[in-house]
């Protein structure tokens, strides 16, 4: 297991990319953090306007925090 550090966050959102799954609030929370933010997204692009609006909260993220879009997971079966 990892060791927590101290000043350093490390989130993974797992879904759907919708306004439902309100990634967008998620976003919003993170801009007045302080520390290291590293916030990694994993899903499907459902809803292309919604994800425009996310990408634009995106940009306009702090230097401290780093979003990284992954992709789409696909279920291991």
């Amino acid at each position: 297991m990892a060791k927590k550090l101290s000043g350093k966050l490390d989130v993974v959102f797992l879904s759907r990319i919708s306004p439902t799954k309100n990634l967008h609030f998620a976003l919003a929370q993170l801009k007045g953090l302080h520390g290291e933010i590293a916030f990694d997204l994993y899903g499907p692009l459902e809803d292309k306007a919604y994800w425009s609006q996310c990408r634009t909260a995106i940009s306009q993220m702090p230097d401290n925090i780093k979003v990284t879009y992954c992709g789409e997971v696909q279920p291991d079966m």
